[in-house]
Parts: C-alpha cells; structure tokens; sequence
C-alpha cells in the first residue's frame, strides 16, 4: 500500500501503466480511479497543496464525528510538472483525530492532530467519509487475521477456486469457535483444527486448546 493510505471502493486496473508515469502518482491514480466510474478515499500530507473553490458548513454531525474542515477544490500545484493536472473537483475533509493511548511507558499522551482526507465523493456527508476512512484499519486488521490467525500465510494452490476453498474453510472454523466455544481463536488454533481433522490431535488435547483460548470481548 502506498503512503497515502489509499482505498479504493469498487476499483480495479487491468492494464499496467508505464515506469515513471503520471499515473505512479497520487493523482494519476485518482483520475484513473474517477474515469472507470469509481470512488476513492484517501489520505494525503497535511502540508499537500489544495486550491479551495468552495467551502462546505458542516453539520452537527460531522462535528460530532471530529470533522473540522469540509472543501471543494483541486489539489496540487498548477505550477508543478512532476505530474499531469487531476482532471476532476476533489473534496478536502480534515478530521481531527486523537492519537491511540500508549501502552505501557513513561511518555505523555500524543496530542490530537489532523487528519487531511481527499475524496471524489461530493454528496456523501462529511462524517460518513471519515468513517469511510477509519474502517481501512479493519480492513487492515482482517488481512492480518487472515494471514497470521488464519494460517493463510501460503497458499495451498494458485488456483482461484483452491483459494476460495482455503479462505472459506479458514473463516468458517474461526467463527464455529467463536460461536460455539465463546472464545478468542489464536494463532495456533487453526493448526490445532488441522492436526485434529487429520488424526494427530485428541478430542482431549483440541478442547484443552480452546479452553486455554481468551475469552471474546462484548461488543461495546
């Protein structure tokens, strides 16, 4: 992933673009996204160049959601060669965010700071895009599930429907644990289910193992 931290929404490119190209860019990648008739959400340098056109009022739900700036404009400078004009309005959302608490240490908590969003999105309400942009970390967190708890750090096969198999099957014995055991799955819980199917564990060593599993945190 780049560092704009970029997602996309419904988006994907066939044709790879030329080394060193305009489309490299955070722009060019934008325009690419908006000419296939899709949206993106990401996160630029608050220092980032932003020409504002218009300024947005925000409601009080966007406050309510951190929002403090809401613009329609176009980013970069006009006097910049290093990439081709972005050939559509783009909206500036800065959110001010706070900082996650430290664990453990003696350092003072981080101060709150902001967060610059930049969209396609016009018409979507301010607060909606922040959260828009919040829940990349879980999409984060579920690709690290999926590789670390999962056992999916190989696949077993490059083949499409191998891999549908080997997701599937991941995913559905991570959650009959979590339903029926009411427990946290781990990341040896998956090779314990493996070497149980496969003989190598007991009915009593498979039940140790989810007993000594942390118990799930209720949803707040």
């Amino acid at each position: 992933m780049s560092s704009t931290d970029k997602l996309t929404l419904n988006f994907s490119v066939n044709a790879e673009p030329a080394a060193n190209s305009a489309s490299e860019t955070a722009e060019g990648i934008n325009s690419a996204i908006v000419a296939r008739k899709s949206s993106y959400v990401c996160r630029v340098k608050a220092s980032h160049h932003f020409t504002v056109e218009t300024t947005r009022e925000l409601t009080a739900e966007a406050r309510a959601a951190g929002v403090v700036e809401d613009a329609v404009g176009r980013p970069g400078s006009p006097n910049s060669k290093r990439a081709e004009p972005i050939d559509h309005l783009v909206r500036r959302i800065v959110v001010r965010a706070q900082p996650h608490p430290k664990r453990g240490g003696t350092k003072p908590p981080a101060a709150a700071y902001d967060l610059v969003i930049v969209t396609n999105l016009l018409e979507v309400p301010a607060e909606i895009i922040a959260t828009l942009y919040r829940y990349r970390w879980w999409i984060e967190l579920f690709f690290r599930f999926f590789k670390q708890v999962l056992g999916c750090q190989h696949l077993l096969s490059e083949h499409p429907g191998a891999i549908q198999i080997q997701a599937y099957c991941a995913l559905i014995a991570c959650l009959l644990i979590c339903l029926i055991a009411g427990r946290k799955p781990g990341r040896r819980t998956f090779e314990m289910l493996c070497l149980y199917f496969q003989g190598w564990a007991s009915d009593e060593e498979l039940l140790r193992h989810l007993q000594n599993l942390p118990p799930q945190k209720s949803a707040t």
